[in-house]
């Protein structure tokens, strides 16, 4: 059998009877371990049947919380295991917020299930974080690693000796997927289901697991963590993960298996990161571009009330009178009599200090280089392009330093020079979008 126009499978294996009657593998060997993805939720399943026949759990009807031992929404065993649960969750729609993408870079990821809202309607909905709870669990249930009950109960008397099974960020056993197996191995699973359990499911948990319980379209349904089709008019159940499936036809006594390029297990840590890296960047995206979009409109409303005011200014400053007389048209009848005002403040007339400091130099002998020169630009015209030039600056320590020259004035206004406060009516007003 040549896989090579089948993409990207890379192995079959067809039992009939108990007995290989098809195998081909285009990568890897019989021995390779590859990635079963999420046909470890349907192993999760049988694993389930026999804690319950064991009486570990009471049964399908017990809540999620009393195995959990702590807070959980109100759902049931039996909910879980047919993704007809109350929870928010749908691994089929990117906006859910359940959504398995959103899960994996947690750290908690039952506390992720147990935060998830919870909707009205109890139809189906691939659920993944729904699995890993029920996982969870019976992992607590059991008081033991989920994969090492697996290995006493199931794999060790199926023959099974090379399985691994992947964990969560806080050491539980994952049920999302990740367990590796043998295409031969994951062929005796789906067998097991076919034999009506071999004394090591139970044949009542088999049967109750394979009928439907839930309608996902007109051609398959689901049964507990199963999945049920139709075939050429004769019905099967098979458990599917990405690229990843086993199938089992009971008429004719045949199971199978087959697997993908990217179910080898040396694919599964990249190919999952970059997916995921993907599906978050997707969803983060949104909320990115309403930040922007919400940044420029501010930027373009700042932008405007700086247009407006630089559009009122005059092109020479003002003379410190002419600006003292454009606040307050009547000065002498609010004029402090205590302070003593300089002659120079008459309308029309030029103040010799402002004059004198519109005349330093950066070299002026006692003074600052820096100060200096901030008087020096103080006095210079405010040209549109300079004012916005100002305004670039670090807006965050301005306002700071405007703030603490305001509670300076308050404090000693009636000391402070003359020439100093008409320094400070000429310092442009700060605008900024910081």
């Amino acid at each position: 059998m040549d896989l090579r126009p089948y993409g990207e499978i890379t192995s079959v294996v067809v039992f009939r009877g108990g007995e290989v009657v098809c195998e081909e593998y285009l990568e890897g060997d019989p021995d390779t371990l590859r990635n079963t993805r999420s046909c470890t939720k349907t192993v999760a399943g049988m694993l389930l049947g026999i804690a319950i026949e064991r009486g570990i759990v009471p049964g399908v009807e017990t809540p999620l919380a009393d195995l959990i031992g702590e807070p959980a929404p109100p759902v049931t065993l039996r909910d879980l295991l047919t993704m007809s649960s109350c929870l928010e969750c749908n691994d089929w729609d990117g906006d859910s917020p359940g959504n398995e993408e959103l899960m994996y870079p947690r750290e908690d990821w039952l506390a992720f299930a147990l935060g998830l809202p919870l909707r009205a309607e109890r139809t189906f909905s691939y659920c993944t974080a729904g699995v890993v709870a029920l996982g969870i669990a019976l992992e607590r249930a059991i008081g033991e690693p989920l994969f090492a009950f697996a290995r006493r109960e199931l794999f060790e008397p199926l023959g099974i000796e090379r399985a691994e099974w992947q964990q969560t960020p806080q050491d539980q056993t994952s049920t999302a997927g990740g367990l590796l197996l043998t295409s031969r191995e994951l062929v005796r699973l789906g067998q097991v289901y076919l034999d009506g359990g071999r004394g090591l499911v139970p044949r009542a948990w088999v049967e109750e697991s394979i009928r439907p319980h839930a309608r996902i379209d007109d051609e398959t349904e689901y049964g507990y963590l199963w999945w049920l089709r139709t075939y050429a008019d004769e019905p099967g159940f098979y458990m599917t993960g990405k690229r990843t499936s086993a199938a089992a036809m009971p008429t004719t006594s045949a199971t199978g298996s087959s697997s993908s390029r990217s179910s080898l297990p040396h694919h599964e840590d990249e190919d999952r990161e970059q997916h995921q890296a993907a599906r978050i960047a997707r969803r983060q995206r949104p909320a990115r571009d309403d930040e922007r979009a919400q940044l420029r409109a501010r930027r373009v409303s700042l932008g405007g009330e700086l247009l407006r005011e630089m559009t009122c200014m005059p092109c020479r400053p003002p003379t410190v009178a002419a600006e003292r007389h454009r606040r307050d048209p009547e000065p002498e009848r609010r004029l402090d009599p205590r302070r003593r005002e300089p002659e120079a403040l008459v309308l029309g007339e030029r103040d010799p200090e402002a004059e004198r400091e519109q005349r330093a130099e950066p070299h002026e002998r006692g003074a600052d280089r820096r100060q200096a020169q901030e008087r020096v630009d103080l006095a210079r015209p405010l040209t549109p392009h300079r004012r916005v030039l100002q305004h670039s600056h670090d807006c965050a320590a301005r306002e700071e330093a405007e703030r603490a020259e305001e509670m300076e004035e308050e404090q000693d206004v009636g000391e402070r020079h003359d020439a100093r406060t008409i320094s400070r009516c000429r310092r442009p007003i700060a605008i900024c979008g910081c």
